[in-house]
């Protein structure tokens, strides 16, 4: 599920490296997933709905999303008097922004299952991918922005 949120990821640093992983993955898994999301009429709509539940989840954003440092949007809000309101809210809108991601990552799962049925049961270790010559790129969050 990650390997293909990755690849949909715009400006995503090691893409050639993440595609080589997801490949990997599918020769494992024994499954066929193209990288490009499919268009409509492809009758295939698990696959195109898998690829655009990938890119909704890519969409889902906080007015505090890409902001390193605040400091000066909590002054101001403090200034304006509206700090203990504008960062309740934004706490409300992460959560919520969280609950998304969860579900999308669950409606990934479902489709998943649809399309491939009990071959997503199997697991494999790094060390198993490793003797599979299939890289391991390094994950996302370690990833500068």
């Amino acid at each position: 599920m990650d390997a293909i949120l990755d690849l949909r990821r715009k400006n995503l640093p090691g893409k050639d490296d993440r595609r080589a992983h997801f490949e990997g993955l599918q020769r494992l898994f024994e499954v066929d997933l193209p990288v490009e999301r499919p268009g409509m009429e492809s009758r295939n709509m698990l696959r195109y709905m898998l690829f655009r539940t990938a890119d909704s989840f890519h969409s889902i954003t906080t007015p505090w999303s890409g902001i390193l440092e605040g400091g000066l949007i909590i002054r101001q809000f403090d200034s304006a008097g509206i700090t203990e309101s504008a960062m309740s809210i934004s706490r409300e809108i992460s959560r919520l922004a969280q609950d998304s991601e969860r579900e999308h990552h669950n409606l990934i799962a479902v489709l998943l299952r649809g399309l491939y049925g009990e071959n997503l049961d199997r697991t494999f270790t790094l060390d198993e991918l490793r003797a599979a010559d299939i890289p391991i790129p390094v994950p996302i969050r370690y990833l500068p922005d």
